[in-house]
């Protein structure tokens, strides 16, 4: 009887490679804010993005955690003026974010 499985999607049954430090992908997503009535330049969100996961990566306690990337949509859309941003919001914009950055996927 198998009890448990476990797999590891990221780098072995499935190659990711994104771009998160160039401002191509952040002129999609102020796009996608801006549908949204959210004001974001795509240097802004590039650079809000880049402190965020700093800030997040500083405050981790173990070399193994990972950032919680769900926390920094939120702060993201926060200091974008969204004050009490939906939880849809958030991952909409965590879609969004992931779909503009992605460059391969298979």
């Amino acid at each position: 009887m198998i009890q448990a499985v476990f797999f590891d999607l990221y780098g072995t049954l499935v190659e990711v490679q994104t771009n998160e430090t160039e401002l191509p992908p952040y002129e999609r997503l102020a796009e996608w804010l801006s549908d949204r009535k959210i004001r974001a330049t795509p240097a802004g969100l590039l650079k809000l993005y880049g402190d965020g996961v700093l800030k997040l990566k500083t405050a981790l306690t173990e070399p193994d955690m990972e950032i919680d990337i769900r926390a920094l949509f939120q702060a993201m859309l926060q200091q974008l003026g969204v004050a009490k941003p939906q939880a849809t919001l958030i991952d909409d914009f965590g879609w969004a974010f992931r779909r503009y950055t992605r460059v391969k996927c298979h």
